[in-house]
């Protein structure tokens, strides 16, 4: 009994569904506190969400992440940061990660990952996600400044992509880049993604209540809000692209007043 006690398999915990589902407020670690901003985490734990990063990029069942004494009430940042920091991971079912708790040393023993493809196909998927990115990111020219960078990637996943969700893959970059379908999370990490394609920083978050995501972009030292989301119609229209949402300033998208938005 007391062995079963020291080590718990806890069920499920959601992390990711957020066009798209809640998310909790701050938790208290042992190595501060730990709010849901996308800085505190990298900062507190880079380490740790490299590893599991790594783990994941090997399709292993469980990692073991008991070496990094993550407090339970943190685990859901950490995921949360691997998943938007690394949207080619994207086999990954992100919505639930179950975990192995330590009771002994108060920390996470184990995670073990689910995945939405298999093992057997996923080099074929891999191989289609990286054949459509490439045509996606295709023509951009590398002595362009990071504005025209980011504006052009910002319409061609506008213009191409159609607000749609599809189960669990909807909330991919997979789903977005090779089919052209997907939801806030999907578009937001298929940005962060082509971006990085073309050298341009960006940023994946969500809002306070969880129910969307947009992206954070860096010119010139300075980091602005970009929604992409947003700024494709629903229901769609083939090829019109807005700009209200693309590069605003914290007080320039706060004066709009969106609940999309707050936090």
């Amino acid at each position: 009994m007391k062995q079963i006690k020291r080590l718990i398999s806890l069920a499920i915990i959601a992390v990711l569904m957020m066009s798209c589902a809640p998310f909790t407020t701050s938790a208290k670690s042992s190595q501060g506190t730990i709010y849901p901003f996308i800085s505190d985490v990298d900062n507190y734990y880079s380490e740790v969400k490299e590893y599991i990063a790594s783990g994941l990029r090997q399709f292993k069942t469980e990692i073991d992440i008991s070496a990094f004494q993550v407090p339970r009430g943190d685990l859901i940042y950490i995921i949360r940061a691997v998943m938007f920091d690394n949207p080619e991971i994207f086999y990954v079912n992100s919505a639930y990660i179950p975990y192995k708790f330590n009771s002994t040393t108060n920390s996470i023993a184990i995670i073990k990952p689910q995945y939405i493809f298999t093992r057997s196909k996923l080099p074929s998927y891999i191989k289609k996600f990286n054949s459509a990115s490439k045509k996606l990111v295709s023509g951009v020219d590398t002595s362009w400044s990071d504005f025209k960078k980011a504006l052009v990637i910002h319409d061609r996943i506008a213009a191409y992509c159609q607000y749609k969700k599809e189960g669990l893959k909807s909330y991919t970059a997979y789903n977005v880049i090779v089919k052209g379908k997907g939801i806030c999370e999907g578009y937001s990490r298929a940005y962060t993604y082509l971006l990085k394609l073309v050298g341009v920083d960006s940023k994946t978050l969500n809002n306070e209540s969880k129910a969307h995501c947009w992206n954070l972009v860096k010119l010139n030292n300075m980091w602005y809000h970009v929604d992409v989301t947003s700024d494709d119609p629903v229901p769609d229209i083939s090829g019109y692209v807005s700009h209200k949402f693309f590069l605003l300033t914290d007080s320039r998208l706060r004066s709009y007043k969106s609940n999309n938005h707050t936090g």
